[in-house]
């Protein structure tokens, strides 16, 4: 039978409800369990994840995101994936430019070093590029916090002198909104430099998780005030890139 034939319309139906209820079982026994708990909730959040791309899929204009260039560095949503195949949230590079007429990016994934996984146990596939990307990505927070909070002492300024020599709504409503999207972007810059400490050790690229993704799938930067934005690795990492994925593939990148 063929689900897509919309002759089998109820029949589609009944097997989404059968399925809908399989996951609601499957993911509650994997909560019942130490081992699968964590494999639960991030089933879970990438379920949560994917519904609402699917729901926002229809008005997504890749046109309103910055242009992205060979060597910026992004924050992706990987998805919930089998095996070694990575998945979640990752740093990764941009392997090529993309437009804002481009809906997708070539992405090289990264992860962090960490205790369990140290510089000396990295393999062929994977490419220690130091701790560029924390120093990099450490001033540029600490340097759109010092915008913020002067953009929002102005602003401020101007609330309070409305208030002083008489009420203008319109001025006053235009410095609120633009005060709320100044706290939404401080929280986000705080978010990420908190995040940052994973990376004080360093990362390191990993060759065989070179993928194309939908730019649905960023986190960071979707604008000016963005962490990431402008976020770019050194040229001389770049080419330490560029060989390695020749001899990992025997590709280039433009």
């Amino acid at each position: 039978m063929d689900l897509k034939d919309i002759k089998n319309k109820e029949t589609l139906q009944q097997k989404i409800k059968d399925l809908t209820d399989s996951y609601y079982n499957d993911l509650i026994a994997l909560t019942e369990n130490d081992e699968t708990y964590k494999k639960a909730a991030l089933l879970f959040y990438w379920l949560r994840d994917y519904k609402n791309s699917l729901k926002r899929e229809k008005n997504f204009d890749a046109a309103y995101l910055p242009n992205f260039y060979k060597g910026n560095i992004v924050s992706v949503n990987l998805g919930f994936n089998l095996g070694s195949e990575l998945g979640g949230k990752h740093y990764a590079i941009v392997l090529r430019d993309s437009s804002t007429a481009n809906p997708a990016l070539n992405i090289l994934p990264l992860s962090s070093i960490k205790p369990s996984k140290p510089v000396e146990k990295l393999k062929s596939n994977e490419i220690f590029l130091g701790n560029e990307i924390y120093r990099l990505l450490s001033a540029k927070c600490s340097s759109l916090l010092e915008v913020t909070r002067n953009e929002e002492a102005t602003l401020q300024a101007i609330l309070d002198t409305l208030d002083k020599d008489g009420k203008d709504n319109a001025t006053a409503e235009i410095a609120i909104r633009k005060m709320a999207k100044l706290y939404v972007n401080n929280e986000q810059i705080k978010k990420t430099k908190a995040e940052l400490a994973h990376l004080k050790k360093g990362s390191y690229a990993r060759l065989d998780q070179i993928r194309i993704i939908s730019k649905m799938r960023l986190y960071q930067p979707t604008d000016s005030y963005s962490a990431l934005h402008g976020i770019r690795i050194s040229a001389d990492a770049m080419r330490k890139i560029e060989k390695a994925l020749i001899d990992f593939y025997g590709i280039t990148v433009d």
